[in-house]
């Protein structure tokens, strides 16, 4: 099935996906919806019905038994329910390696970067490890890296980070 994606203020479209984390077996059937750019879509229900495993597939980490999943033009952002750190980077050469990544001209991303610490509150740690951080901590890191480009859509596996972002 084709889908309609014309309207350019789509950035996601998920049309009767099921997914799951074997070929043989399904952990979300049939899901439909739509996002269009500026709003914010939560998904709310009790633990272990799903909502990681349709995160993932969105993301491309699960396997799709049946339908589609369109990010048009979309550059977007993927933060994981775990915060996933290198313990030997501090957390500037983090944010340095997702600019980098992303193509960030240098004086964009430390004005971007410098924001992003004071909007935090991170700026005396930015030299740190994070290996003594916090798991709070940690999942600011992850928000800052995935803000640093100011994508169009954020996938986000954490409801504490969706609070994060948003307050």
């Amino acid at each position: 099935m084709k889908m309609d994606s014309s309207n350019s203020d789509i950035v996601l479209q998920v049309h009767n996906l099921s997914a799951g984390y074997k070929t043989n077996e399904t952990v979300i059937e049939d899901i439909s919806f739509t996002v269009s750019e500026g709003e914010m879509v939560g998904l709310l229900s009790r633990n272990g019905t799903g909502k990681s495993t349709l995160i993932k597939s969105i993301h491309g980490l699960l396997h799709i038994t049946q339908g589609q999943i369109e990010l048009p033009g979309s550059d977007y952002a993927y933060i994981p329910e775990m915060p996933a750190l290198y313990e030997e980077l501090t957390l500037w050469e983090h944010l340095e390696i997702v600019a980098m990544a992303r193509g960030l001209e240098q004086q964009e991303f430390a004005r971007k970067a410098e924001l992003l610490l004071k909007q935090f509150n991170m700026e005396k740690i930015k030299d740190y490890f994070p290996g003594g951080f916090s798991k709070g901590t940690r999942q600011k890191v992850m928000v800052m890296c995935a803000m640093l480009d100011s994508p169009n859509l954020y996938l986000i596996d954490d409801t504490l980070m969706v609070w994060m972002l948003w307050r």
